[in-house]
């Protein structure tokens, strides 16, 4: 099983005192009781960088920046599920939708076309 302390605690920046991160010290809490601990600890901005990736330095636009402060991980996203976009070739964001939600229409013929679209 997954343990997310040892997630953050081994991902976070080292220098992180574990007085600055209350839901680290609550192993045995719900995962919402801990997230309600993070959350009340961010700061508005931290919140919203959250939602998108915007850490550019790692030259890709899926990236969230850590919250070092925290003890919070970088996050790296992924377009999906069958999409493309990077920073060098702005508008050239795909959206597909998966092979699963074509193959749920039953639809031969769109399903035809989607595979001749996507090559």
């Amino acid at each position: 099983t997954l343990d997310g302390n040892a997630i953050l605690s081994s991902h976070g920046p080292a220098d992180v005192p574990p007085a600055s991160r209350p839901w680290m010290q609550l192993p045995h809490a719900p995962p919402s009781e801990r997230a309600r601990q993070l959350l009340a600890a961010m700061t508005l901005r931290e919140k919203l960088g959250m939602l998108h990736g915007s850490c550019n330095w790692h030259g890709y636009v899926g990236n969230v920046c850590p919250i070092d402060r925290l003890g919070v991980p970088s996050i790296k996203m992924n377009d999906g599920p069958q999409g493309f976009r990077d920073n060098l070739h702005p508008g050239s964001t795909t959206g597909w939708p998966c092979g699963l939600a074509i193959g749920a229409t039953f639809d031969a013929e769109a399903a035809s076309k989607w595979g001749a679209a996507m090559g």
